[in-house]
């Protein structure tokens, strides 16, 4: 949601309005840069004359955009007249806007000063000046408790806002959250977050090592040239994030050098002065602390660790999910490398099969210029893309002779029986789909689901060329084999009827020589290293969006 999105949903917009009726001044509220985020409130017809030429246009824009700076740089309210010689007084909301309250002038605006206006406008004098002698002359005193009020009620409006942002912003975390089971990005997202949203320079996880006894730094946000192993381990005996742990309980510390406890940061004790730190509990264990520093002493209100505790709470939740999926999807893994090994004992046809197609498939996507993830995807989607045929029986996959329609029906199930299979594991969501379809045709009748043309997931129409050229150049129990060149002349025939026209092309610019070297390994060996790439969180796949 955008700034100006936000503000109008927090009811932004009708305070301006009320701001601009008890007080009689013209209200804008704009961005950090000036721009207006809604319409002007009680605006002025001399300024809306003004507006309505190129040359005031653009010299309003111009006034706010350095009112606007002026006022963030220093977060202080600030006072300037316009080029038109009206007075505006500058309010910040937070770091993203402020309010401009004005539209009235301490004194007449003189004839020279208009006359001089007009010329630059190009617009009649006497309309201009009739309309000036319409802008209301207040006197100082009067402006200024005009401006006091606006201060007031916008101070008030915008921690009520800023609290109410935080809110939104941690329902948005929570909601990420929950869909992601990948323990590293999970904290590298939390703290990035975190640090954001409570507006603080420094945030750190640490999470509870059992073997070590102590806290282990998982990831800093905020602080540049830390070294990462100076802040690795923190025992939990004296120290902040020590006692929370211990505790269950968040400890502030207003001033650390005041309070003269061991830093949790020690490469940073010259620069960090104030700490917030709250445990990590999920079903009544600790888990380990997560806590957000400051450069200065800084009293943290009850607000900003309500928030804290909360984001802790649904973050300590996460993780613990987290850790149970890493330990499912190792017991899954591990049953798929079980099916894999039961598969090539059954079948002799696919001990080899799948290992080529495999191969295949990637350098085909290599020549298609697909990037390296999908590169990945599509090798283990082809290593996988018969493992269907599990459920199917032993006498209809070493049959001879032509299968009956009983025969044909079973075998043609094995797609979606394979997709089933690696479904649960949370593969990526492009692996799935080429499993599923790998035998749909690109000009429809293919199975299972009659897909056509685009409607076909590419890494499937990929895999449909290299299984279809390999099919044809190995030995069957029902017929022989083709050559080569005649496997590369029948893919050209079939395509736009079989195969993608635009993958057949890609598929005959694999080099001959790379063709030839495509056999070796076996099924259950290059789906255990493909496997464990895929669960290594330095891995391009993402294990955690498979079913997104």
């Amino acid at each position: 949601m955008d700034y100006a999105a936000f503000l109008e949903r927090a009811g932004f917009w009708q305070l301006q309005e009320e701001i601009a009726r008890a007080t009689g001044l013209a209200i804008i509220t704009t961005d950090a840069r000036g721009r207006a985020l809604f319409g002007k409130s009680n605006p002025l017809p001399f300024c809306a004359l003004i507006n309505s030429t190129y040359e005031g246009k653009m010299a309003c824009e111009t006034f706010r955009r350095e009112l606007a700076r002026a006022v963030l740089s220093g977060g202080e309210v600030r006072r300037r007249v316009c080029h038109a010689g009206l007075v505006n007084i500058g309010v910040p909301v937070d770091r993203q806007g402020i309010v401009i309250a004005g539209g009235v002038a301490v004194a007449r605006l003189k004839e020279e000063k208009l006359a001089l206006l007009a010329d630059e406008l190009r617009y009649p004098r006497e309309k201009l000046v009739a309309l000036a002698r319409q802008v209301p002359v207040w006197t100082e005193a009067r402006l200024a408790e005009a401006g006091s009020l606006v201060r007031a009620v916008t101070s008030y409006a915008a921690r009520s806002f800023a609290g109410h942002r935080m809110l939104l912003d941690i329902l948005r975390l929570s909601e990420e959250m929950s869909g992601e089971y990948d323990e590293q990005t999970l904290v590298l997202r939390v703290v990035r977050e975190t640090t954001r949203t409570l507006d603080v320079p420094v945030c750190l996880l640490r999470t509870y090592d059992e073997e070590k006894k102590a806290l282990v730094a998982r990831t800093v946000h905020g602080v540049e040239g830390v070294d990462p192993e100076a802040i690795r381990e923190l025992p939990v005996e004296n120290s902040v994030a020590g006692a929370a742990f211990k505790t269950g309980e968040p400890v502030v510390v207003s001033d650390l050098r005041a309070a003269g406890g061991k830093m949790l940061l020690p490469q940073l004790a010259p620069a960090v002065r104030s700490a917030l730190v709250v445990p990590l509990r999920a079903g009544g264990r600790a888990l380990g602390t997560l806590g957000v520093y400051d450069m200065a002493p800084r009293a943290w209100d009850e607000a900003v660790t309500g928030y804290l505790t909360a984001i802790a709470a649904r973050v300590a939740l996460a993780l613990e999910n987290a850790r149970i999926y890493a330990s499912l999807k190792e017991y899954y893994l591990s049953a798929l490398q079980a099916l894999a090994a039961a598969l090539e004992a059954k079948d002799a046809y696919t001990r080899g099969h799948s290992v080529r197609v495999a191969k295949l498939a990637r350098a085909c996507a290599r020549a298609l210029g697909l990037n390296t993830e999908e590169q990945e995807q599509v090798y283990l989607a082809a290593l996988l893309h018969d493992v269907g045929k599990i459920g199917v029986s032993e006498g209809v996959l070493l049959k001879p002779g032509r299968l009956d329609p009983a025969e044909w029906e079973e075998v043609k199930s094995h797609p979606v029986v394979g997709a089933r299979i690696i479904e649960p594991a949370r593969f990526p969501t492009a692996v799935i789909a080429a499993v599923r379809h790998h035998h749909e045709d690109y000009g429809g009748g293919g199975y299972p689901d009659g897909l056509a043309g685009e409607e076909i997931p590419l890494l499937a129409r990929v895999i449909r060329v290299a299984d279809t050229y390999d099919a044809m150049t190995s030995a069957r129990p029902y017929r022989g084999t083709l050559t080569s060149a005649e496997a590369l002349e029948e893919l050209r025939r079939g395509a736009g009827r079989q195969f993608d026209p635009r993958v057949v092309e890609a598929f005959l610019r694999v080099p001959a020589e790379e063709m030839e070297e495509m056999g070796g390994g076996t099924l259950i060996t290059l789906l255990t290293d493909v496997l464990r790439r895929l669960a290594d969180s330095g891995s391009g796949l993402s294990w955690g969006k498979g079913l997104d």
